[in-house]
């Protein structure tokens, strides 16, 4: 009974979730949005309502001493990417047919580890543990974005010669984060304006609906729906190793180690991820529209409505919620 309720709250919460995705889809179909507002929302989200989320939360929540862990975070997020490249790496060794072996060792690396975690541990969790996996999720985005920008874009595009951004790695929300960490390790918390906490509150609160419009919306422009063009058994492959034994590892591993509940949650929830919304935009720039990386992120966004809730129902057997 346990399982069937864990697994009806979290498909809820998914559908929620891809419901307002699917208004960001049916705009573009319908061209009430096009590519350049898609662009323009885009650089909002990452810009400006993201940043002002982070900082806004790390301010009234975080403290450098509760939890005293915080700094193993960023490390997790390397952690997890790890993972999955081995998982690609190794199913390469056995299976030589596979033409697109970087495409879909990125797929598998990479997942969407940044808006639907935030959205799923706000529609799932109390606000108490929200609070704190937020956090959780902030920290781990900083050493993700560490490896998708440097290791990752090189790998992805290792048939094309593309230059190293550092400005990639020193992002408004990674700025903002440090901001954040200085005010609060020097104690100057107090000193900061209420119109000015309450005005990047406010801000923050667009993130994650605009997000899941945007994420929509780049899922049309790249022809998400015209996956049968591809190879559906390359396409099969990728999924189930992306969303099946990637967090099946994750578990095992979380279980054997017998690592902190919250800690244990938020690798399961990361590791149970569709493949990184970025790995399109990448994609999109390059007009790949309708390209094996556009079709996998847009597959394991749809089945992960059907293997996130399982996840995390399996999951709850051995870590309650």
């Amino acid at each position: 009974m346990e399982f069937l309720l864990t697994f009806y709250s979290v498909f809820t919460a998914m559908l929620q979730i891809f419901t307002i995705a699917l208004c960001g889809f049916l705009f573009y179909k319908w061209k009430l949005l096009d590519k350049s507002a898609i662009t323009g929302l885009s650089n909002l989200s990452i810009n400006l309502f993201l940043p002002a989320m982070i900082f806004s939360h790390l301010i009234k929540k975080f403290s450098f001493t509760d939890p005293l862990d915080w700094w193993l975070y960023p490390f997790l997020g390397m952690i997890v990417c790890l993972i999955g490249f081995i998982v690609a790496k190794v199913f390469l060794q056995f299976d030589k047919s596979i033409v697109e072996k970087n495409k879909l060792a990125s797929i598998v690396s990479f997942q969407n580890c940044g808006y639907l975690p935030l959205i799923l541990v706000m529609s799932i969790f109390p606000e108490k543990q929200t609070a704190l996996l937020f956090t959780y999720i902030f920290l781990f985005i900083q050493g993700y974005n560490l490896i998708f920008w440097s290791f990752g874009i090189q790998f992805l595009n290792s048939d094309k010669k593309t230059k190293f951004e550092f400005k990639k790695i020193l992002n408004p929300p990674f700025l903002a984060l440090i901001f954040a960490g200085l005010i609060l390790g020097l104690n100057l918390k107090t000193y900061i304006p209420t119109i000015f906490l309450q005005s990047t509150e406010l801000v923050g609160g667009c993130t994650l609906p605009v997000a899941l419009i945007v994420l929509g919306s780049i899922l049309a422009a790249c022809e998400g729906g015209k996956a049968y063009k591809l190879n559906a058994v390359l396409l099969i492959k990728t999924v189930i190793l992306k969303l099946v034994v990637v967090p099946t590892i994750v578990l095992i591993l979380v279980v054997f180690l017998k690592l902190p509940k919250y800690m244990s949650i938020l690798l399961l929830i990361e590791a149970a991820m569709p493949a990184a919304i970025n790995l399109s935009v990448v994609s999109f720039k390059q007009s790949e529209t309708c390209g094996y990386i556009t079709q996998a992120v847009f597959l394991t966004h749809v089945c992960g409505i059907i293997t996130v809730p399982l996840a995390i129902a399996i999951m709850s057997f051995f870590i309650p919620l």
